[in-house]
């Protein structure tokens, strides 16, 4: 009886310190996977960071298109005025009429290169928002990722405290 009982003993004491020897290594497993996605959590937040900067630095580049706009405007207002003054000097005013037609061609050629910028920054704006939708998504699956391996890394902790007095008490016995 006394054999058999010890042959337990020994056998309960094995499996304590195997039960032990896992949870250390979940447990540090654990941790490392605690550490990356944090890691993780604050390049996605930084990237989001960037992602913000770009579309205020789109918004400054859509004040700069409304700007050149409205300088288009203006010189084909200039390019219209300077046509009817041409018109009115009659014939000795031809150096001036091909002024005016430059000055109007100028502002077409101005508008359609501003009408071409402001479509490529209506694709990159849908991007950057397409980009910042899913930036945004990911940082929520990652905060909740971060605190679920937390959670799990603080029950391998009680377990490894519970194996350890599982293992003393095997030893007692």
């Amino acid at each position: 009886m006394v054999g058999k009982s010890l042959h337990h003993k020994y056998e309960l004491l094995e499996k304590a310190a195997t039960l032990a020897d896992s949870l250390v290594q979940s447990t540090k497993a654990i941790d490392e996977i605690a550490n990356a996605s944090q890691f993780l959590n604050e390049t996605t937040q930084e990237i989001a960071e960037t992602a913000k900067i770009t579309d205020d630095r789109m918004k400054e580049i859509e004040k700069v298109i409304v700007f050149v706009k409205e300088v288009s405007k203006k010189i084909n207002m200039l390019g219209v005025n300077a046509a009817i003054t041409a018109a009115h000097a009659g014939s000795h005013s031809k150096g001036f009429e091909v002024i005016s037609k430059e000055i109007r061609n100028l502002s077409g050629t101005t508008a359609a290169s501003v009408s071409e910028i402001e479509t490529v920054l209506g694709d990159i704006r849908q991007s950057v928002d397409h980009f910042s939708d899913q930036l945004n998504s990911s940082l929520l699956s990652l905060n909740s990722q971060s605190a679920a391996t937390e959670e799990v890394l603080a029950s391998m902790e009680e377990l490894n405290s519970a194996a350890e007095m599982m293992k003393e008490l095997a030893s007692s016995i």
